[in-house]
């Protein structure tokens, strides 16, 4: 019985070109590749500020319908996100506005029983009741101080000045005095690091949000 066999035509392997060929590919997608995915992980850390600005809505929206006015007071609207400070890379709150309510509009919020202890009228803007700083670190950089969130929302007279690279536009004083429509406004900003090359106030993500619940982006961060 015939037996067959069969013998490769070439069975000495890759050769040295061949392997720097394929070493050379896949740097280049590599080169290509890593930079975008580093994107997106950034970008996919933006749906946080976005969902933190929006139950800061909220809670401000809350508290108008109750008291006719906003107020910087977000731990006594309901808004308190310090159980989730190691999943936080934003800091978000009224870093250093100065809000100064008008004292009739104040005055009858307390007479409706809000508290004025939990709810002062000038700002205070320290963490756990105005201001909710971040605990989670991108390299060894985290939003984590009243003095960095300052930085990175810095306050000019009675406007926001965007600092760093990128400035569309400003955000406007982050609370209205409240003395009349014009004046019943507030602005929350949410700033934190989102990318290994921007770990400096200046050019750290910078979000905000309105009376309108228009968001938005005034540094991208990455």
């Amino acid at each position: 019985m015939a037996s067959f066999y069969f013998k490769m035509k070439n069975d000495s392997g890759f050769t040295l070109v061949e392997m720097m060929i394929a070493i050379a590919i896949i740097g280049v997608l590599a080169a290509v590749t890593v930079p975008n995915f580093k994107k997106y992980q950034a970008k996919s850390k933006v749906v946080e500020a976005k969902m933190q600005l929006a139950s800061a809505y909220t809670a401000e929206k809350g508290f108008y319908q109750l008291f006719d006015m906003y107020a910087t007071c977000l731990d006594y609207m309901g808004f308190d996100p310090t159980n989730e400070i190691d999943r936080r890379h934003f800091a978000i709150g009224f870093p250093n506005f100065q809000a100064n309510i008008d004292p009739g509009f104040y005055n009858s919020a307390v007479g409706e029983r809000m508290v004025a202890s939990e709810c002062p009228r000038d700002l205070v803007d320290t963490p756990g009741s105005s201001v909710f700083l971040a605990g989670k670190a991108v390299g060894s950089a985290v939003m984590n101080t009243l003095a960095d969130f300052q930085a990175a929302v810095p306050v000019t007279s009675n406007d926001i000045s965007m600092a760093g690279p990128v400035v569309p536009d400003d955000v406007q004083s982050g609370l209205g005095t409240q003395s009349d429509n014009d004046s019943q406004t507030f602005v929350i900003a949410a700033a934190g690091y989102i990318d290994s090359q921007n770990l400096t106030p200046d050019v750290s993500a910078l979000w905000s949000i309105d009376q309108d619940k228009k968001i938005k982006n005034h540094r991208p961060g990455y």
